[in-house]
């Protein structure tokens, strides 16, 4: 199949009785081991479209829309918090396919629920795009608390005079 901005075409080659590989067989005279688009099909359509433009005028393709180019973009929903359940319907109901990361996050959201996504949530991204699912292992802990100095032990930021001033 091919096409140019005033004509599209398409070449079959094969027995119409069925699924039967085109091999070991003469074709216009010419012995053909195997059949492929490439030895039968796409000469047969280059010759046909060769003659069907003579005396047609050159013409190209329009430009390309955003569309056509980008894809139809939708901006990615906001997950974070929900279930994984619940992300994955929400996103692919937005169109998107879902994947889900076999690491985990840091978050501050309940171990097991959704805690980013990549591409974020309101990203424009297009239709039919991968959105990963990132769930979270919980919130990073807590720094260690200073420890307390021992007594005696003068603090770094109060220095004792020297006995001679």
């Amino acid at each position: 199949m091919g096409y140019t901005p005033q004509l599209a075409a398409a070449v079959w080659v094969g027995y119409s009785e069925g699924m039967i590989p085109v091999q070991r067989t003469t074709i216009n005279g010419k012995f053909v081991r195997n059949a492929y688009g490439s030895t039968i099909a796409a000469p047969t359509w280059q010759r046909f479209m060769r003659q069907a433009h003579e005396g047609l005028p050159e013409a190209a393709f329009p430009a390309p829309g955003v569309l056509e180019v980008e894809g139809q973009r939708v901006t990615v929903p906001r997950v974070i918090g929900r279930t994984e359940a619940q992300a994955r319907a929400t996103l692919r109901d937005a169109g998107f396919i879902v994947r889900v990361a076999s690491e985990r996050r840091e978050a501050n959201v309940t171990p097991g629920r959704v805690a980013s996504t990549s591409p974020g949530s309101g990203s424009r991204v297009t239709r039919g795009g991968v959105i990963t699912i990132y769930l979270s292992s919980g919130p990073a802990p807590a720094p260690a608390p200073e420890p307390e100095p021992e007594p005696g032990d003068a603090a770094p930021d109060e220095a004792t005079p020297d006995e001679g001033d």
